[in-house]
C-alpha cells in the first residue's frame, strides 16, 4: 500500500500544485521511458523467481544465474536508456511533434533516474526467492520514504523539479542503502550490483563526451540521425568497455554462443 502511494503520488503533486498542463508533460515523460523498461523487467521476472527459488540452497549457482542474467539486462536496456535520456529534445519531437518540446528536460531526468532501475528492480528476487520478505518489506518502507521525500522537494520547480529531485535522490539514498542490503542477505555482492551497472554509466558518460564532439552538421541535420548516432555511440562504447573488463567478457563468451545458437 506505501508502494502503491509513494508511485501515484507524484501524478497527485504535480497535478494539484503544478497544474493539469505540467501534470499532462510529466504523464507522457513516465510512459514513454517508465512503462516500456517495466513491460521487459516483469515478464523477466515471472520467470527467475520460480527458477531461482528452486536453486536457492546452491548459493554458488544462485549467485551465478542472477548475475550472468542482469549482466545481459544491463546491457539491452542501459545503453538504449542513455542513448535517449542524451538526445532526449529529439526524441520527443520525433514522437509528438514541437508542441511537447517542454516533455524533453522532464524525459531527460526520469531517463537518468531509471538507468539503474532495470538491474535495481530485480533485487527483489534476491530477497523473494530466499525467503527474506522482511527485509525487502523494510526496503520497500525506506524506498518509499525516499521517493516520497523527493517529490515534495523537487515539487517547487514544477513537473521537472520532481523529475530531477527523484532522479537524484536514487543514486544518493536509495542506490547505496540496496547494495548493502543485497549484501547482507547475499550470495549476490555489493560489488556485483555496482560493477555492472557502474560499467555502463561510464560507458554512458564516455558516449555522452563522444556526442559532444560530433559536428552539428551531423547531429542537427535530422532528429533521426541524432539518436540513431546516440545508439551507436552508446552500445559502442558498452561492448568495448564489456570486451576490456574480465567479468564482463567472461559473462560474454558464456552466453553469445547460446544466443547464436537458438537463433540458428
Amino acid at each position: 500500500l506505501v508502494n502503491f502511494f509513494s508511485r501515484n503520488l507524484d501524478n497527485i503533486l504535480i497535478g494539484k500544485y503544478s497544474g493539469a498542463i505540467e501534470l499532462g508533460y510529466y504523464d507522457r515523460a513516465y510512459k514513454l521511458l517508465l512503462f516500456p523498461l517495466q513491460n521487459i523487467t516483469q515478464p523477466l521476472t515471472r520467470v527467475m523467481v520460480p527458477l531461482l527459488s528452486r536453486i536457492h540452497e546452491d548459493k554458488a549457482r544462485f549467485r551465478d544465474l542472477y548475475v550472468r542474467t542482469n549482466w545481459m539486462l544491463a546491457a539491452v536496456t542501459m545503453p538504449g536508456i542513455a542513448a535517449l535520456t542524451l538526445t532526449s529534445e529529439q526524441v520527443v519531437a520525433l514522437l509528438f511533434g514541437p508542441r511537447w518540446t517542454a516533455v524533453a528536460p522532464i524525459f531527460a531526468w526520469l531517463g537518468i533516474a531509471s538507468l539503474m532501475q532495470s538491474v535495481s528492480s530485480t533485487t527483489g528476487w534476491i530477497f523473494i526467492c530466499q525467503g527474506k520478505t522482511k527485509t525487502m518489506f523494510h526496503w520497500g518502507i525506506y524506498s518509499s520514504l525516499t521517493t516520497v521525500a523527493s517529490f515534495i522537494v523537487g515539487l517547487h520547480w514544477g513537473a521537472v523539479g520532481v523529475a530531477a529531485a527523484y532522479a537524484i535522490s536514487g543514486y544518493v539514498l536509495r542506490v547505496p542503502v540496496l547494495a548493502v542490503l543485497v549484501h547482507r542477505v547475499g550470495p549476490v555482492t555489493a560489488g556485483d550490483f555496482l560493477i555492472m551497472q557502474g560499467l555502463f554509466i561510464v560507458s554512458s558518460l564516455l558516449a555522452w563526451l563522444a556526442y559532444l564532439e560530433l559536428p552539428a552538421s551531423l547531429t542537427g541535420q535530422s532528429d533521426l540521425l541524432a539518436v540513431a548516432l546516440a545508439l551507436c555511440l552508446n552500445y559502442g562504447f558498452a561492448l568495448i568497455l564489456m570486451l576490456i573488463f574480465p567479468q564482463s567478457r567472461g559473462m560474454l563468451s558464456a552466453t553469445l554462443p547460446n544466443i547464436a545458437r537458438n537463433i540458428r
